[in-house]
């Protein structure tokens, strides 16, 4: 069984190795000089673990069979997401362009107001309720530990009850004159132009904001796109939080994240326009 043994590492390590040397260079980070001592540790007791055990023909295929199986993504949560993340750490679109995605669906949920579409999301991202009114579902990077977030919302339009949408409407909303009003409070305009999202009219916004949470104070740079539909107006917010370090650390963190953000935006689906 030991070309089958090779085969079977070399195909995880095609899938996982870039992961594994990431990981290790973290742990070294963390644990510095204690660092070998964990590793020693760790493999002495493997082999004690090994040592105790009677491996048969039928394990050991089982065992290969389960390595091949993992080296094509079929692994528990969330392995598979600390794997993806570090495996994908200095390039994160390409994760989404792999085809390691979500897909989630606001179909009935009480938030989404009778609106009914979907997003697709990588899966290293960790979704979650969103805790305020109008927020249907977040999803944060690395597994629910990191500084990057792509959130849900849908919110009513501000018009008279039973009024209709027209096209000049939508044409005056998504202007670059109004989308620019669309910046949080207290955030400053980076750029905004209108879109087109799953063939509706829409806008995209790029603000920078600082926020105050307690004594800590972070900044914010986010990219929101918006579009509408039956009188509500549906957002997809993406955003990287950073602590005040300098404005070429957030533009260089927003810089690798925003290829994520526009997949996400670009994987809109509206299922109201099919039925």
């Amino acid at each position: 069984m030991a070309l089958r043994a090779r085969q079977a590492e070399a195909e995880f390590n095609l899938s996982f190795g870039a992961a594994e040397t990431e990981i290790r260079k973290a742990l070294q980070g963390m644990m510095g000089d204690e660092y070998p001592k964990f590793l020693a540790q760790a493999e002495s007791q493997l082999q004690t673990a090994l040592a105790s055990r009677l491996v048969t023909r039928e394990t050991a295929g089982n065992f290969l069979a389960e390595v091949e199986s993992r080296a094509k993504g079929r692994l528990p949560s969330p392995v598979l997401e600390t794997l993806l993340t570090y495996k994908f750490m200095g390039r994160p679109a390409e994760e989404f362009a792999r085809g390691y995605k979500r897909v989630y669906r606001t179909a009935g949920h009480p938030k989404a107001k009778g609106a009914d579409f979907q997003i697709s999301y990588p899966a290293s991202w960790r979704p979650s309720e969103g805790e305020r009114p109008n927020i249907i579902q977040k999803f944060v990077s690395e597994s629910g530990r990191g500084s990057e977030m792509a959130m849900l919302m849908v919110k009513d339009l501000p018009a008279p009850p039973g009024y209709k949408v027209t096209q000049a409407d939508l044409d005056d909303l998504f202007s670059e004159k109004e989308l620019r009003g669309m910046v949080p409070a207290g955030g400053r305009l980076v750029s905004a132009k209108p879109i087109v999202l799953d063939g509706q009219k829409g806008g995209m916004v790029v603000f920078e904001q600082t926020l105050q949470r307690l004594d800590v104070s972070m900044t914010v740079r986010g990219i929101h796109f918006v579009t509408v539909r039956s009188g509500k107006m549906l957002f997809i917010q993406c955003m990287v939080y950073m602590r005040p370090s300098g404005d070429a650390d957030m533009q260089g963190r927003f810089g690798r994240f925003e290829p994520v953000f526009r997949l996400i935006g670009n994987s809109f689906v509206l299922h109201d326009r099919y039925k």
